[in-house]
């Protein structure tokens, strides 16, 4: 073997070594960590007080994942310790931690594999150490936090794979930080799938679960959307894509067009206007007048006055009759052969645009009871007044008249007599 052989072969040797080196530097040394995801020792394990959370590195680690971590210590009043951790396999729990003041610690941490479950912690007041998560895969719950008062730092979330349970926090006011989630219960492994919200005294709207298309994904005999006895809840909109736009108890029809709960839906105990999927959907803005809207109308403080309402849509015509009394009450002794004396009918018809219509009032006289008789009617049309009809709801809206041969002008608001239609005006609007 002449000397530039022996070379070449000591060299390759050498270079081969190296490799190998470096190969195991890569895989053993914590400075290129963040390749890989590095397992804690152990990867379960409970920190009970500040020093544990502070050492926690130095104990467990070089570490950005675990398996299960469990934060429980009348001392902890931070998580800074953990401001590595970017993965939790299986769950984190953080509960009975009564000085602990924020989650700033946890402000890496992107994935949750199984079970985040937050309980009485009595100084929290946000979440926003959660900036950077994005999955929760089976149950998020949010119990018992009573300083919690928002919790927008969950705006990442898109997805929880199982249960999403919000209750007794006792200050916080909404939802806010769930506008990025569309599905909960998405996983299949999960053994629970629902939504529930209970018992959160200062909550005033769920506006922050707007985005939300789909609870469960099969039904098996349980409530999948729970929301009551939140106390000062008045609206509910917000889950208005999510619940069933046809019936109050039962699923369907489902689709792409009616996003769907897999079971059933209970919502009760709350504020007026938050307790049934029809005081729901009947509180969402009307952007067009549709032909649900036909029904009969009234103001409850003028009770045994009212409004038949037609719509047309394919004439793009509403009319309107307007069943109502004199100015005045009749004379002592007067009388009618049937009914009241000072009864007056006032019809109007008009065009529509977007949620309202300007109607030209009728007046008609000269009939008699279920008798051909030359009747008698406004001329030139229009000029008894007006009426402006406008729905502001499947539920709302308001008739503004102007009668200038009575010198009245006046609004008057007005609601279903029944809510049958309520759902169908909804869905009709949706589409």
């Amino acid at each position: 073997m002449n000397s530039l052989t022996h070379f070449d072969s000591k060299w390759r040797i050498s270079t081969a070594r190296l490799i190998f080196t470096i190969s195991l530097l890569l895989l053993s040394t914590s400075f290129f960590s963040p390749l890989w995801a590095i397992d804690c020792d152990p990867m379960s394990m409970v920190l009970r007080s500040q020093a544990e959370v502070d050492g926690f590195q130095e104990t467990y680690g070089p570490c950005d994942r675990v398996l299960s971590l469990y934060l429980e210590g009348a001392d902890i009043s931070n998580l800074d310790g953990l401001s590595a951790l970017t993965d939790v396999s299986s769950s984190l729990y953080i509960q009975n931690n009564p000085l602990l003041v924020d989650t700033d610690g946890l402000s890496a941490l992107t994935t949750v594999t199984r079970n985040l479950w937050i309980q009485n912690n009595a100084s929290l007041a946000d979440l926003n150490g959660f900036l950077a998560l994005t999955n929760v895969g089976e149950l998020l719950a949010i119990f018992e936090n009573n300083a919690l008062t928002n919790i927008n730092g969950l705006s990442a979330l898109t997805v929880v794979g199982g249960s999403l349970v919000i209750r007794d926090n006792a200050s916080l006011v909404g939802v806010d930080g769930l506008s990025a989630l569309t599905s909960v219960a998405g996983a299949e492994t999960a053994d629970q799938r629902f939504l529930h919200i209970e018992n959160n005294a200062a909550l005033t709207n769920l506006d922050g679960l707007s985005a939300l298309t789909s609870v469960g994904t099969r039904s098996v005999g349980w409530a999948y959307v729970v929301i009551i006895n939140n106390q000062a809840l008045p609206q509910c909109t917000g889950i208005s894509r999510l619940i069933d736009r046809w019936d109050e108890a039962e699923p369907g029809p489902g689709g792409s067009v009616h996003p769907d709960v897999a079971g059933e839906v209970i919502i009760n105990d709350n504020l007026a206007g938050c307790n049934s999927i029809q005081e729901i959907l009947a509180d969402i803005d009307v952007s067009r007048i549709n032909a649900a809207l036909n029904d009969a109308w009234f103001n409850p403080d003028t009770d045994g006055q009212g409004f038949f309402i037609s719509i047309f849509p394919d004439l793009g015509l509403a009319s309107l009759a307007w069943f109502t009394y004199d100015t005045e009450l009749s004379a002592e002794g007067a009388s009618a052969n049937l009914g009241d004396a000072g009864h007056r009918w006032i019809t109007a018809l008009g065009p529509i645009t977007g949620n309202q219509v300007l109607m030209e009032i009728e007046m008609t006289s000269g009939g008699v009871f279920d008798t051909a008789t030359d009747i008698q009617r406004t001329d030139p049309p229009g000029s008894d007044g007006t009426i402006l009809l406008i729905f502001t709801s499947c539920n709302s809206g308001t008739v503004e008249y102007d009668i200038p041969s009575i010198h009245r002008q006046g609004i008057v608001p007005i609601q279903r007599v029944a809510g049958d239609n309520i759902a169908l005006c909804q869905a009709l609007n949706a589409n």
